[in-house]
């Protein structure tokens, strides 16, 4: 088997499809139209970003400014915010050559300017100060004629030249300057007012520079460019909160004169400590100030944050969540931009960097450049399925919640195997989906393997292999592909796979089938089954949905089934012949019957499959006893139904075979459950390798009565730094009703841990902790809704030790006294969506979950005669069929036969003397 790329003639193949595929997608075909993206889209403002000023470091042979904004270009940002002026050498070590005298010429003439000026940014913020003035505050004592006339033609005809060399390019450009309050104040002096003097030459000043660029936008042809002015405030809380004799500042007493002025932007030190509504308060009073002359010229906010970062008293890992939470606060506010100080750092002994001094990528750097990955991927999305771009708040919900945790790298695809639509003893049909989640990447080949053994995630590996089309969607894609030739009564497997030149990814696991189908003749009775709780829209694959079985579905009886213990069950996908794993958990024919079904794929209330029973030729499913309902996925299922040891691991991996089994209980929240005493009571598994990435769960009634930790999971002894992992509800010597995930190495420790009362005591709950040790984080959960307050876990734990249910490892301390039903491990991270279905499914199973009404096989009752002797008979699939006699239809007396059917040659029979002269008549009938 070749595996793709093996001839140069498929890869041109694909190639032709993908630039045609992805031409429809942008409108156009050109270079850009091999990848993910959308023109919309591309000219999105994603906001975050970063600048470069006076860097103390850089690593290549290049310019300071040139590597710093190839730096800032690899983040994936179109923003960049830079120096232009006389300074240039003590900026970024630029000596000006004689022939540079303008603004102008050190944009066509100066390289590394130019090439900065080249690259593509869509929006490039410069401190810009004319080459002709006498300084960058040279109006302090007043703008004389000659000076402004200096400056106005100097930036008029630099703003001429960017909208004439620009031209077409989608560019904006935005001259401003620094932290205009200190300019006004003298020795960074905030306990007084600037001069008279100083207020209006700075007035003067903007509204020159002001004129200079609005001039140029009018008379200048251009298109798809801009030019605009901004200025830049720094101490906004005093104009705010101070007195008379210290409240004159840029926001007040300068930018509410200078008419037309484009932008104002916050240097936002003295509110990064506010919170939201405070911040947004200061954001409206900003606001408040600007003029409004070109409200009707410019869309959107036309106040940006200019500065803000942490980096005088905040470590590199330290500033990470708080950049985060800061983001998360101004992004509903929708400021223009939200400018990080900086990717290089610019002081001594201070740690201002996205970039550190040693070339290492802070957290901060790589939390804007997933930011901005999840910006634009989001945006397209959202204009994907709703045929238009965000709005500014549509976009902030998308961005915002996700924001209350550390953001993980994009993973470049998800891949899916979906369902099974059709299968027959020689062929199937199979679905997967595709979602790409990095925008602006390469398209994605659609393929899928499949073969009589698992070949995992190596093509070579597999029987057979083709490619099934190319994804050109940002949310999922659907593929089918027909499996033909397939040999019969056979078990295969089956994988999707997703690739590009740059990545590969893969269904987190194979799919299975077997060509041998159900054949439903063969059963008496079957129910249709639908989810209509679930309407999360997640697809969760593999599901193992809670099925109830009892007199709730009409038509239900016990008698249909062939088998006493509900051996004769088959369970069935949405094509009615696919068979899916089962396993019952519990079997009562005098009430309810409670199975466990791995669903292929739940994704919304209309997914179904179908019960089936009442053949007496089956077996018991092999799946009931051979763990596939929980695999893969599961480490360890409890049920706790036996009430003594050993407790039945469902998973097959970790049975309980030691410690004080606790008291059954006949009434839990599926079934049976377990009585924990508090005292002495407790399960071990044995040795559990916990995964990297895993989730702990139980439903758990915890005694009112219960003081301090109640544990429900544990491998670790008690002490917050010995190394393990443990789950329990209660502070230390508190009834707080908390639940705590505490992780430790042996030398440190970290909780993560929800608020108090939310454990409520005396009533069932499903409590959650979803574990990712590499990232440090753990998210907890209560009755399917997080209810975390702090997230943090060791990344260093021990995962391989005895692991304990009720109970510290290995000292007898802090056991659990209440009651504890479903005690699961999954050996992957559940998503919230599945963790409030698996609450659902049990708390609420006639919501989540409905059965259709029985619909019963119609048997023909056959009759023959038989060495003196009627033979009836009826088909093996009429379970609970009864033979009935009357000797007077007119009265319909109709009687039970007494004799029983027995199953001969695989028909129901029963034989009755033939003699008599009386007429007789005969009839099939349920005896319910």
């Amino acid at each position: 088997m070749k595996s793709w790329g093996e001839s140069a003639e498929p890869r041109a193949a694909l190639a032709l499809v993908i630039l045609s595929m992805a031409g429809f997608l942008c409108g156009t075909l050109t270079a850009r139209s091999a990848v993910l993206a959308h023109p919309e889209v591309d000219a999105l403002n994603a906001r975050v970003g970063t600048q470069i000023f006076s860097p103390r470091y850089h690593f290549t042979t290049n310019t300071a400014l040139v590597e710093a904004a190839e730096a800032i270009q690899s983040m994936h940002s179109d923003v960049i915010k830079i120096y232009l002026g006389k300074g240039m050498a003590g900026q970024y070590g630029i000596s000006l050559s004689s022939g540079i005298d303008s603004l102008t010429a050190m944009a066509r003439s100066e390289p590394s300017v130019k090439r900065v000026l080249d690259m593509p940014f869509r929006h490039i913020l410069a401190w810009t100060y004319c080459l002709s003035a006498a300084g960058d505050s040279w109006w302090k004592d007043g703008y004389s004629a000659s000076e402004r006339q200096k400056e106005y033609d100097e930036l008029f005809a630099f703003s001429s030249y960017l909208l004439t060399n620009y031209n077409h390019s989608g560019k904006s450009f935005y001259l401003g300057h620094w932290e205009g309050d200190w300019y006004l104040l003298n020795n960074y002096v905030t306990t007084n007012n600037p001069s008279p003097t100083a207020v209006a030459g700075m007035i003067d000043w903007l509204n020159n520079r002001q004129q200079a660029v609005d001039d140029a936008m009018r008379t200048v042809p251009h298109a798809n460019v801009a030019v605009y002015h901004y200025t830049e405030a720094n101490r906004v809380r005093d104009a705010m909160v101070n007195g008379p004799e210290s409240n004159v500042r840029l926001v007040n007493a300068v930018l509410p004169a200078v008419t037309n002025i484009d932008f104002v932007s916050w240097s936002s030190y003295d509110g990064m400590h506010l919170g939201q509504t405070e911040l947004h308060a200061t954001l409206n009073y900003i606001e408040a100030q600007l003029p409004t002359n070109k409200a009707s010229v410019i869309a959107g906010r036309r106040v940006l944050i200019g500065e803000y970062g942490w980096g005088g008293s905040r470590s590199s890992a330290d500033q990470e969540p708080i950049t985060r939470s800061y983001m998360q606060k101004l992004l509903p506010w929708a400021p223009r931009f939200i400018l990080f100080w900086q990717m290089y750092n610019n002081e001594p002994d201070r740690a201002y960097w996205l970039i550190d001094s040693n070339a290492v990528k802070t957290p901060c750097y790589f939390l804007h450049e997933r930011l901005i990955n999840l910006t634009k991927i989001s945006a397209a999305r959202f204009r994907e399925a709703n045929g238009r771009m965000p709005s500014e708040s549509e976009l902030a919900g998308l961005l915002v919640p996700g924001l209350a945790q550390a953001l993980p790298a994009a993973v470049p695809f998800t891949v899916a195997n979906r369902r099974i639509t059709a299968l027959s003893g020689h062929a199937a049909s199979v679905q997967g989906s595709v979602q790409q989640n990095v925008y602006g990447d390469q398209l994605a080949a659609v393929g899928v393997c499949w073969g009589r053994t698992d070949g995992g995630t190596n093509r070579t590996a597999w029987e057979f292999s083709r490619m099934v089309g190319t994804n050109t969607l940002f949310s999922p894609a659907i593929f089918d592909a027909q499996l033909n030739g397939l040999a019969p009564a056979t078990n295969y497997w089956y994988r999707f796979f997703a690739t590009n030149e740059t990545s590969e990814g893969w269904a987190p696991a194979s799919g299975r089938f077997r060509t041998e189908v159900l054949e439903p003749g063969e059963y008496g009775a079957r129910a249709r089954i639908t989810f209509p709780g679930y309407d999360r829209g997640e697809p969760l694959a593999g599901f193992p949905a809670l099925v109830v079985l009892g007199t709730n579905i009409p038509g239900f009886s016990y008698r249909q089934f062939a088998s006493g213990d509900g051996g004769d069950l088959r369970f069935t996908d949405s094509t009615g012949v696919q068979i899916i794993p089962h396993e019952i958990e519990e079997w009562n024919t005098n009430g309810a019957s409670y199975v466990w079904v791995r669903l292929p794929l739940l994704e919304t209330p209309a997914d179904e499959a179908w019960a089936y029973w009442g053949n007496p030729l089956n077996g018991p499913e092999a799946s009931n006893t051979n763990g596939t309902v929980w695999n893969p996925g599961s480490e360890l299922v409890w049920h706790l139904r036996e009430g003594a040891l050993p407790f039945r691991d469902s998973a097959l991996k970790h049975h309980a075979i030691a410690g004080d089994a606790p008291t059954p209980l006949a009434a839990g929240v599926i079934g049976r459950a377990s009585l924990f005493n508090g005292t002495s009571d407790f399960l071990m598994g044995g040795l559990v390798s916990l995964s990297d990435r895993f989730t702990l769960s139980a439903w758990l009634r915890v005694d009112p009565s219960a003081n301090s930790i109640q544990t429900i999971w544990a491998n670790k002894a008690g002490g917050s730094t010995v190394s393990g992992v443990a789950l329990f509800v209660h502070s230390y010597n508190s009834r707080d009703q908390k639940l705590i995930l505490e992780t430790g190495n042996g030398t440190l420790g970290s909780y993560s841990a929800t608020d108090v009362q939310v454990v409520n005591t005396g009533r069932w709950c499903q409590v959650a902790a979803v574990v990712d040790r590499p990232l440090g984080q753990a998210r907890l959960y209560v009755d399917g809704v997080e209810r975390s307050l702090t997230t943090d876990a060791r990344s260093d734990f021990t995962t391989q030790a005895a692991l304990f249910a009720g109970r510290f490892a290995p000292s007898s301390t802090y056991f659990f006294r209440g009651a504890m039903d479903e005690l699961r491990i999954d050996s992957e991270l559940r998503s919230a969506n599945w963790i409030w279905a698996s609450w659902m499914n049990a708390a609420s199973n006639a919501i989540f979950q409905s059965c259709a009404s029985v619909d019963r096989t119609k048997a023909r009752l056959a009759c023959e005669p038989r060495s003196g002797s009627l033979a009836f008979s009826w088909a093996a699939s009429g379970v609970g069929l009864r033979l009935w006699f009357a000797t007077n239809l007119t009265q319909a007396a109709w009687e039970l036969l007494a004799d029983r059917p027995a199953l001969v040659d695989n028909l129901w029979e029963i034989k009755l003397p033939g003699e008599g002269d009386s007429p007789r008549f005969f009839r099939l009938q349920s005896f319910d």
